[in-house]
């Protein structure tokens, strides 16, 4: 899985209990695109994500885009928790 760390994390808000989820790699922000993405929250920026971050699961594409991708639709859907 190393091979899918990224330089810096995305903590997202998560569920109706709010709980906060901290994403560091690829694995977990596509894991958490397909399974935990908050309902109505998907959009053209989500399924940019998705791609980008299926190329780079499969090994064609970066780990900084994947991070990018996900933060930019999770920035999309309103659900980045911000320090």
């Amino acid at each position: 899985m190393s091979k899918y760390l990224w330089n810096r994390s995305v903590t997202v808000v998560t569920g109706e209990n709010s709980h906060h989820v901290t994403i560091n790699n690829t694995e977990q922000a596509l894991k958490f695109l397909l399974r935990e993405w908050p309902t109505g929250k998907a959009d053209r920026v989500h399924a940019m994500a998705k791609k980008t971050l299926i190329s780079t699961y499969h090994s064609q594409g970066s780990v900084d885009e994947a991070c990018d991708a996900f933060l930019a639709a999770a920035v999309s859907a309103g659900i980045v928790v911000r320090d």
